[in-house]
């Protein structure tokens, strides 16, 4: 009697499992193959203790040692290989940089920048809900060139020649990076983490 309750209670605990959010909340084979493992590891430790056996109960936590193991073993390599395209990335946006297209489009961001600024409060015809026309055009072709990489590589650039001018005092370019990144706001995936004052 009590092994049917036990049994009952087992199947009970996987499908609450199964209902669980987080567990299987993509269809992927990885993640069902994984959430599977789990609900039988988690399944034989309830079924150990209810039947009293401590070698089940031993083998199921052993099982969960290794579970967490190969768990934690994947999401290094995931992270790795997500740092690995990262910096694939940024080498690519660095290579791009050089190339004359991407140079003229930042010499015209620094003409910009010396006379008409990346936004303003003021209406112009320049300017369109704040920012600078031209200047997310050119943001817009940064991205189609080399996405979000390309564009961060463009701005650091920016702001090495505007921290140059200001050093020497010569050629000084009113618009900083930070204004640049406001201009660009909402191309592609870029986002500003400054605002408008």
């Amino acid at each position: 009697m009590r092994f049917s309750s036990s049994l009952k209670s087992v199947f009970a605990l996987i499908v609450i499992l199964a209902k669980l959010p987080g567990i299987m909340f993509v269809a992927s084979p990885l993640r069902l193959k994984s959430a599977f493992a789990l609900i039988v590891i988690l399944a034989l430790v309830y079924f150990g203790w209810q039947i009293g056996s401590w070698l089940g109960i031993i083998v199921a936590l052993t099982l969960i040692g290794i579970y967490a193991f190969l768990i934690s073993r994947a999401i290094r390599r995931s992270k790795a290989r997500i740092n690995s395209s990262v910096e694939s990335a940024i080498e690519a946006a660095e290579r791009q940089s050089h190339s004359p297209e991407v140079e003229k489009l930042l010499a015209e961001l620094v003409d910009i920048g010396r006379t008409d600024g990346f936004i303003s409060k003021e209406p112009d015809g320049k300017f369109e809900h704040f920012r600078h026309v031209r200047v997310r055009e050119i943001g817009k072709e940064l991205d189609a060139i080399g996405g979000t990489p390309l564009m961060r590589t463009v701005c650091n650039k920016y702001d090495a020649i505007v921290t140059e001018a200001e050093k020497h005092g010569t050629h000084v370019i009113n618009a900083d990076s930070a204004a640049l990144e406001i201009a660009w706001d909402g191309i592609g995936i870029w986002i500003s983490l400054h605002t408008m004052d």
